[in-house]
């Protein structure tokens, strides 16, 4: 659609573009009429979202804007909640009912009066404690909850109400301000008091609201750490008891030094033994080569009563020695004491042995007292290596018997030890979690902390009417209905319109048109308009057809009934009478206008003649250029196939006011059928500005206005 087309169809409609904003302006106005004053107040709340300090910041300079827009998204939704907005709405009925006059710092004498029309004195009474204020709130909400209660009906649920969650938050406005770390809260309505104490219960409200969603964030992980912490603290100290227990039970004090101890006094047991073995050995072989040689009797002095008292000291306190030297805890006095007195006893052994026998020499010449001081050496060896031996064996075998007791204990200490360092490092992961929600939940405490920068004041002064606002646009509403209206009728219009569509829609060539008279339209010279189209009309035909023949027959025919065929047949023929041509007009009314000689009646059968002579008429047609016949509608009537076979030209005509449908289409492709290539398009009621393709500029009246504009253009 052009803006030219456009702008027509706007100046076509024009009354309607005047008179339907003009209303419905007229009818805001009227409405708008007892518009009570609206005070607007704001409050402005500090947050730290965003440049706060909190004990996670850690000194560090960059923000994460995703985070912060989240957090803000979530204070200001806390604010818009429906459980914070009923709370306010309930506080604040709560404090108007407890108001036995209306006081200005509260609510005005007007909404004082509304509260009580809409509640009965005897349920106010019962509902409100004049002493206290949480009393008052806590029978609204136990009196709220009963169905189809007046509290509910009347106050809260409509939309309007000062108290009720849509009017509310209709008039609540909240926004961050900027990038900044301040929330605004403005609020609206028609009594100051009311604005101003709204505003502190939503702040009040929202606050506490706030800071219990941070704190239960971490509240329910918190405890959740501290119970673990309780039951990995106490298996911590179970393990550790059974560890305990285990090495009292077993006398471990610190079982890799024992168990290293034990191994070492094993090895020095079995060296010490094989030493003494080796050293035994050695000594009965040297008291055997010495006994040979000095060819003692030793059985006599071994078997002297006090020598075998020695022999049994000696013994014991070797023995003795012998378990002092691997007790690691021995006392270094007691083992020199012990060796003295050994010393001791083999001198006074050697004294003996010596006292019983009285030797020089030996067999082999070697002087005796020489080879028996050896031999009484390896005697008394012999007897202290047997001694040592005897104990050491005895201490092999506790050493064995401990190794077998202890070796076991250590897969069941390391078991234990094991036990206690999974439950030590459960405790400290608990334990680290605790601290981090805990320090998580410290952090949230303090981020939670709002602060009221700039409280609201009671607004002395109301806000300016909207009312002409209101009244304004409701014109510009209804001017932009009206306009959109147009174009949907002018975009959704199935009519033909105009020859373009027509010929788009048809699929015949196109030869001429007529337009659609309109009254109203004064300023078109339609007589004018319809000689050029007229004339072109006739130009067109005569080009397809000459005109220096008698008895061209042009048939005029439509679809459906009154579509303007006579009218273009009366005009046409008219045109060309008052040229050189001869023309007559030939169509089924019984009644024809008498001042037109050239119109003939035929009879009620003509549609079934064959050609122009068996029309029945009253006056022979031979003698015209043109005969232009008229064929009722053809959806009502057969089609005369001869007469459209025997025809020039077959003028097929359609209403631009109506649409194309299947079934012009259908009677169309049978007139074609018998017609062939000689059927041509007039479009008949186009309107005025769709035909300025054909004609040029369109004849009219113009304004002064217009004329100099055109004067100055030329």
């Amino acid at each position: 659609m052009s803006i030219i087309r456009l702008i027509r169809l706007i100046l076509d409609n024009k009354t309607w573009l005047i008179l339907f904003p003009l209303a419905l302006a007229a009818g805001v106005f009227y409405m708008t009429r007892k518009q009570d004053n609206n005070y607007k107040a704001s409050t402005l709340i500090y947050t730290g979202l965003a440049s706060g300090y909190t004990i996670e910041s850690e000194g560090s300079g960059k923000s994460d804007y995703s985070s912060i827009n989240n957090a803000f998204d979530n204070l200001i939704n806390t604010i818009k909640a429906r459980t914070t907005i009923e709370e306010v709405g309930l506080r604040l009925l709560a404090s108007h009912l407890m108001l036995r006059y209306p006081d200005n710092a509260i609510a005005n004498e007007v909404t004082f009066q509304r509260l009580h029309e809409a509640l009965p004195d005897s349920l106010v009474k019962r509902l409100v404690d004049y002493n206290s204020v949480d009393n008052t709130i806590r029978n609204l909400n136990n009196y709220i909850i009963l169905p189809n209660n007046l509290v509910s009906l009347n106050l809260l649920i409509p939309d309007a109400s000062i108290y009720g969650l849509k009017g509310i938050t209709r008039s609540l406005v909240v926004q961050r301000e900027g990038s900044s770390d301040m929330v605004k809260i403005a609020y609206e309505s028609n009594d100051a008091a009311v604005t101003k104490n709204t505003l502190v219960l939503i702040s009040d409200v929202f606050m506490n609201k706030h800071k219990e969603l941070k704190v239960s964030e971490t509240g329910n992980v918190v405890s959740y750490f501290e119970e673990q912490l309780q039951k990995a603290s106490e298996k911590l100290y179970s393990s550790e008891d059974n560890l305990k227990d285990f090495s009292t039970k077993n006398k471990i004090v610190n079982f890799e030094e024992q168990s290293k101890y034990v191994a070492e006094q094993d090895n020095l047991v079995e060296q010490e033994i094989q030493k003494e073995k080796a050293d035994l050995e050695a000594a009965k072989a040297t008291f055997k080569n010495l006994n040979n040689r000095l060819s003692l009797r030793q059985d006599v002095a071994l078997k002297n009563e006090k020598l075998a008292d020695l022999r049994d000291s000696l013994s014991v306190y070797n023995s003795r020695l012998t378990l002092l030297e691997f007790n690691p805890d021995a006392n270094k006095e007691s083992i020199r004491n012990l060796k003295s007195i050994i010393t001791k006893l083999e001198n006074k052994t050697k004294s003996d042995i010596s006292d019983i026998y009285d030797i020089n020499n030996s067999k082999n010449g070697v002087p005796n007292q020489m080879l028996f001081t050896d031999w009484i050496q390896s005697f008394i060896d012999i007897d202290k290596s047997e001694a040592k031996l005897l104990i050491l064996s005895d201490v092999k075998r506790n050493a064995e018997r401990y190794t077998n007791q202890f070796a076991p204990l250590g897969a069941s200490l390391s078991k234990l030890e094991r036990e206690i360092s999974v439950a030590e490092k459960e405790y400290l992961e608990i334990l680290h979690g605790l601290n981090v929600s805990k320090l998580r939940e410290q952090n949230l405490l303090m981020s939670s902390h709002l602060k009221v920068i700039d409280p609201p004041k009671y607004p002395a002064e109301p806000e300016d009417s909207k009312r002409l606002l209101l009244v304004a646009i409701s014109y510009i509403l209804g001017m932009v209905l009206v306009i959109f209206v147009i174009i949907a009728r002018e975009f959704f219009d199935g009519s033909m319109k105009n020859p373009a569509r027509a010929v788009e829609e048809v699929g015949l060539p196109f030869i001429g048109a007529l337009p659609f008279y309109q009254p109203r339209k004064k300023s078109i010279n339609y007589e004018k308009m319809e000689s050029q189209l007229l004339n072109q009309l006739m130009t067109a035909i005569t080009i397809e057809t000459d005109y220096s023949v008698n008895n061209n027959l042009i048939v005029i025919c439509s679809n459906r009934p009154k579509e303007g065929k006579s009218y273009l047949a009366s005009k046409l023929a008219e045109k060309l009478e008052a040229s050189i041509c001869t023309s007559m007009w030939i169509h089924p009314h019984e009644k024809q206008p008498e001042d037109y000689a050239f119109n003939y009646t035929v009879t009620s059968n003509f549609v079934h003649a064959r050609n122009i002579e068996d029309l029945g008429l009253r006056r022979d047609p031979g003698s015209v250029n043109y005969v232009f016949l008229e064929l009722p509608a053809l959806f009502d009537n057969p089609t005369p196939t001869r007469l459209i076979a025997n025809a020039k030209m077959i003028v097929y005509l359609v209403d631009a006011t109506r649409s194309w449908k299947p079934a012009d289409k259908f009677i169309l492709d049978n007139l074609r059928k018998i017609a062939g290539d000689k059927i041509v398009l007039f479009v008949n009621k186009v309107k005025y500005d769709q035909l300025e393709d054909l004609i040029g500029e369109l004849p009219r009246k113009r304004s002064w206005f217009r004329r100099k504009i055109k004067n100055i253009i030329a």
